[in-house]
């Protein structure tokens, strides 16, 4: 049978943006695939009319329709399963993600919604396409809630993949690989892991964790030598130049054993430097010691906020200041470049507290800063704390950095977003000889103010930034990648036909050998693809079409 799947990451202010890899997606893809099935991507990432939508969705002949979305995108999905119902009346449709684990009452009841999955999607997927094979009730599957004949049923969540290498490995073919923004900007996403133990209240892992029934095993590992061999296979697909691999699992050393283990293999394995995602209370010497082993170019820490009450007290991270410039400390004296993750508008902030967050950055000389607005996840604490004052509105950006969902009385939504906009720039000023720390009393009351030049600001940086978002996506990234600021040490050329452990790739200022790398773990090249067809609107900005979808269409193995 035929399952067609829309992957929604709209970004509705950003032209010429073609989306990312996302594991789940390929994952899902691959056990469809080798269950005899046959899958297409509809990787949505521009707004399109939902009718229009729907007559391509019709097009690719469906026995079955998948949606994934997040928050940010849950309202766009709304008006397409609408559409795509209406168009294909009879054919049955099942919603995964982050949204739908949260908010399954909220999905289920959606028009032209069949089908919710509470979990992971690699559980539900096959028992619900075979039902839907033969015609049969998907009522009584474990791990959905089900919507037939306008009755729902509300089934049991099913137990978490405790075995990750029991899966087949990610299908990233699925994807208009070439086209991906990580793609164009030379960096390979990976997972090694699924989960996290804490319980940070604006995360929504606590949340998903607690509807498993074994919840005890929400943290969980593939081995090592499966990890390596994904990489291998992946770059297969990949172009000649990569800056570096960056894991995007929650924190990559929380398994000491599984780390040393790591970190012992990796180097001789692949041999690709890379980034990870780390706590600042879990930089021990020991785990740094094991980071430059494993050849670890740079760490992104969750610093969240440059308050330590509102660290401790809001974000639930109870790690003192100087705990974190230890950490800075402990990387950097290995050679490892520390880069953080931060957010404006927590609540309760006011303007200071967000500005004090920008200086600890410049103050710390934090190597790449990461910033967004803060969002309450649906199902997480901080968003029944929103609900419960009202200071939740219905406001939903496309994304963490275009506005927040939040009326709050002590900072406004200008303030937010003109400390968020120009947090690099006010770090660099901050660093500079003139103005240097001499900015922080002049900044701080001129944003407290509030005043009409505040939105002014906001709108000039946000019109700039759009005017350059598509020539950057499409050619800007060859002269000045931002990529660069995470991975310093230069990019890699990769033999992509034919790699062979670390071996098979040169460091770009040395000259790649024309000679195929032998030995017995030889890759060899893929088989062709049948090429996929970009559908959608055409941007005059940029020299090819840019698609509000790329469509990839991959028949069954």
């Amino acid at each position: 049978m035929k399952f067609t799947m829309l992957m929604l990451e709209i970004r509705g202010n950003m032209p010429g943006f073609s989306g990312h890899y996302s594991e789940g997606v390929a994952s899902i893809a691959s056990v469809i695939k080798s269950a005899g099935h046959e899958f297409e991507l509809m990787h949505v990432t521009r707004p399109i009319d939902p009718d229009e939508l729907a007559e391509r969705v019709a097009a690719s002949g469906p026995d079955a329709i998948g949606y994934s979305c997040m928050t940010h995108t849950f309202r766009y999905l709304v008006e397409f399963a609408g559409a795509i119902r209406r168009r294909l009346p009879d054919t049955p449709s099942i919603m995964g993600g982050v949204h739908a684990i949260l908010n399954p009452e909220e999905s289920i009841n959606v028009d032209g919604i069949s089908a919710v999955s509470l979990g992971e999607g690699e559980a539900v997927i096959l028992p619900f396409l075979d039902r839907v094979d033969r015609g049969e009730s998907f009522a009584d599957v474990p791990g959905i809630y089900a919507k037939e004949g306008g009755e729902i049923t509300r089934n049991l969540a099913a137990p978490l993949i405790t075995e990750l290498d029991s899966l087949p490995a990610p299908d990233r073919s699925v994807f208009d690989f070439m086209k991906l923004v990580s793609t164009r900007e030379g960096v390979l996403y990976v997972h090694c892991s699924r989960g996290c133990p804490y319980k940070c209240p604006f995360c929504c892992n606590e949340a998903i964790r607690d509807r498993a029934p074994n919840a005890q095993s929400y943290l969980r590992y593939k081995s090592v030598e499966r990890v390596c061999e994904e990489i291998k296979q992946s770059l297969r697909y990949f172009p000649g130049k990569l800056h570096g691999i960056y894991f995007q699992d929650e924190i990559l050393t929380m398994n000491k054993k599984w780390f040393r283990e790591f970190a012992e293999v990796y180097p001789q394995r692949v041999g690709i430097p890379f980034n990870c995602n780390l706590r600042a209370d879990l930089v021990s010497l020991d785990v740094a010691e094991l980071l430059q082993q494993a050849g670890c170019n740079s760490v992104s820490l969750g610093l969240e906020s440059g308050v330590e009450r509102i660290r401790a007290e809001i974000v639930g991270k109870h790690i003192p200041d100087e705990q974190c410039h230890e950490a800075f400390r402990r990387l950097r004296d290995r050679g490892i470049q520390v880069n953080t993750f931060s957010m404006i508008g927590l609540p309760g902030e006011t303007p200071k507290d967000a500005l004090t967050t920008v200086f600890f950055n410049a103050e710390s000389k934090i190597d790449k800063n990461m910033v967004s607005i803060f969002c309450p996840y649906p199902g997480t604490p901080l968003h029944t704390q929103a609900l419960a004052n009202g200071t939740l509105s219905s406001r939903m950006p496309d994304t963490f950095s275009d506005d927040t969902p939040m009326n709050q009385e002590c900072i406004s939504a200008d303030q937010i977003k003109f400390i968020h906009d120009y947090f690099g720039i006010i770090v660099r000023l901050y660093r500079t000889r003139w103005p240097g720390k001499a900015i922080v009393g002049p900044l701080t009351r001129y944003v407290e103010r509030d005043g009409w030049s505040l939105k002014a600001l906001v709108s000039a940086k946000r019109a700039l930034k759009k005017s350059v978002t598509a020539p950057y996506l499409w050619f800007g990234h060859y002269l000045m990648n931002r990529q660069a600021q995470v991975f310093r040490k230069g990019a890699v050329e990769v033999d992509c036909s034919h790699l062979s452990g670390p071996a098979a790739m040169k460091t770009s200022k040395e000259k790649p050998s024309s000679e195929p790398t032998a030995g017995p773990e030889t890759v060899a090249p893929p088989p062709a693809e049948p090429q996929p067809v970009s559908v959608g609107a055409t941007d005059p900005i940029l020299p090819i079409v840019d698609p509000a979808m790329a469509v990839r269409s991959v028949s069954k193995n």
